[in-house]
């Protein structure tokens, strides 16, 4: 009788991909550490702003949507794109994260990909 082999996964033998919630906007470093201690890994290959604009913080973690008496998304106008995607790049800088990208809804538009300071990729993919 043969005995079978088992192959086991290396970490490195695996891309692993989550996203920064659109209530986490001014909170990236506690999401990114957060994703990492329920993923139970040391760093991530490449983690997404899910939303291009931030919305009223809910807590870490969740991922509700936080929503004003209107129904409507609670916007939060005093957190920039630029200041969110500056903290996503502290995390390359920390170690945490490989690469940074964004999900966004664009108009007549494919996907994209460019290079940034970050040494990161920008992955734009259209819904």
């Amino acid at each position: 009788m043969k005995s079978k082999s088992v192959m086991h996964s290396q970490r490195e033998d695996l891309f692993i991909t989550t996203k920064l919630w659109n209530t986490d906007h001014g909170h990236v470093l506690d999401a990114c550490k957060d994703s990492l201690k329920k993923l139970q890994l040391d760093y991530l290959d490449l983690y997404l702003i899910h939303f291009p604009v931030a919305t009223r913080h809910t807590g870490v973690g969740t991922t509700s949507s936080a929503l004003g008496d209107d129904g409507v998304l609670d916007i939060d106008s005093t957190i920039s794109l630029e200041t969110t995607w500056h903290a996503m790049e502290e995390l390359v800088s920390m170690g945490l994260v490989r690469s940074i990208g964004i999900r966004a809804w664009l108009r007549n538009t494919a996907r994209r990909r460019c290079s940034l300071s970050s040494g990161g990729v920008c992955s734009v993919t259209q819904w």
